[in-house]
Parts: structure tokens; sequence; C-alpha cells
């Protein structure tokens, strides 16, 4: 996305899956009068469902891990046998909890995150890594140009580079707003997200996948690797590993 100074891409070995909320389960339902002798009514606290999908490979095995502060991890669930197909798995957590998980293959083998429409409507919860106003050399007429304002998200807040390298799972979600007498007004165009990928998808990118979606999430308008439009342009960040705000995160 929007870009700074340049540092060497490197690799990277563990995989992590930082998953937006999917659903919100509420369980506060009110009960009209009961008997005398009935138990009083019980309010449950409200759910979040969390799903996390990714490639898997025939014969190697995948272990889920969960943090609620991304320094001690516990392993969650039953090992996963790979099937060279895509798992899914779903995770209940308190609606207000922060929950981070990590998906780690048993031999260390990189592992291919796969994100969805669904996984990025709650955006605004990320982490604002920077609003832009203004011409920029590398953008031209993408993205908004110099007349929208550009804000830029990323999940998880604290991503950053490994080894010259944003971990799978990372995801980069740009916003563009009118300009309502110098301040952020109205949301317009298309929202454009890059998600670190990884596993074997699209190498010569580094793994990214980029989007385009319009602002209710409700259609995909592009989607892909390194044969679309969006690559090209992000060539130009390589060395950032094809992310132009790299720099306004650490290292």
């Amino acid at each position: 996305m929007d870009h700074p100074p340049s540092s060497n891409p490197g690799t990277h070995r563990h995989t992590w899956a930082f998953l937006a909320v999917a659903a919100l389960l509420t369980a506060v339902c009110p009960r009209g009068a009961a008997a005398a002798d009935a138990p009083a009514p019980v309010e449950l606290s409200a759910k979040r469902a969390i799903q996390i999908r990714f490639m898997t490979k025939l014969g190697e095995r995948y272990q889920v891990f969960r943090s609620t502060d991304g320094a001690i991890w516990t392993a969650v669930g039953n090992v996963v046998a790979g099937t060279s197909g895509e798992a899914v798995l779903t995770f209940l957590a308190e609606a207000q909890a922060r929950e981070m998980f990590k998906v780690e293959t048993l031999s260390g083998e990189p592992v291919e995150v796969v994100k969805s429409l669904e996984d990025f409507k709650q955006y605004q919860t990320w982490r604002l890594v920077r609003t832009l106003l203004g011409p920029d050399p590398f953008l031209g007429e993408a993205h908004g140009g110099g007349t929208f304002f550009r804000s830029i998200y990323v999940s998880p807040a604290d991503a950053k580079r490994v080894n010259g390298q944003f971990p799978a799972g990372t995801v980069f979600l740009k916003e563009l707003r009118t300009n309502h007498s110098g301040a952020p007004g109205e949301l317009t165009g298309a929202f454009t997200v890059m998600v670190k990928r990884g596993g074997q998808f699209s190498p010569e990118g580094n793994g990214w996948e980029y989007f385009m979606t319009d602002p209710s999430f409700s259609q995909v308008l592009l989607r892909g690797g390194s044969e679309t439009m969006c690559f090209g342009c992000h060539s130009a960040a390589k060395d950032l590993d094809f992310v132009f705000s790299a720099a306004a995160l650490s290292p």
C-alpha cells in the first residue's frame, strides 16, 4: 500500500492465523412471567465465533494455538491431519475478549492461510496504521490518488516483519473517504485488501493475495496473486515485502 523506505525480505517458518470476527452470537432472551418456584432466568454472555481456515497437505499434521496476549500460546483442539484441501475450524470466544490464533505444522512447514470477505468486516476494530491525503508518485490514479483520504488498517495489531517478511495471516486493508473540508468524510470507492496467504501461494509475490470489494463486503471485485494489476504496482515495494506502509510498522 502507500510506500516508505526499504528493507530486505527474508523467510519465515511459522504461520500466524489471526482471524477476524466471523459472527456475534447473542444469548439474551427475555422471558415471560414464571411460577414462583421457577429458577431465575440466566443471562448468558455474548459470544463470537472465530473461524480459522487454512490449506492442508496430505501427510502433514497441524496444530492450532490460542493466546490472549501474544506471549503465551496454548494448543487448542486436536491435531488436524492434512487432506490436500482446506481445513475449517471454529472456536467460541467471549465477545469482548482479545483472542489470537496461529496454526503450525508439526514438521515446521509453512501453512497457507485462506481469507474471505467475512474476515474483513470488522476492520475498524483493527490497528489504524496511518491516514494519508495528497498525491503519491506510485499511486497515480489508483486508490483515489490525491483526491481522497486513504486509511490503512492492519490485523493483527502487532503485525511486523520477521526476517523481512510479514507472517502468513497478516491482513492490510485500505479504505477511501471523501475530503470533507479537510477531514475524512463518507466512504467511497472499493476497499482494497492484501492478505499474506503464504504457503505455496504466489511464491513470486511472497505469498500475498489481493482483494477488491465493495464497501458492504458483499462482492469480490478482484481476487488473485501475481496475475493481478495490484501485483504490478506493489512490486515497486518488493524490498518491503510488497507493502508500501511497512516502514510505519516495526521493525
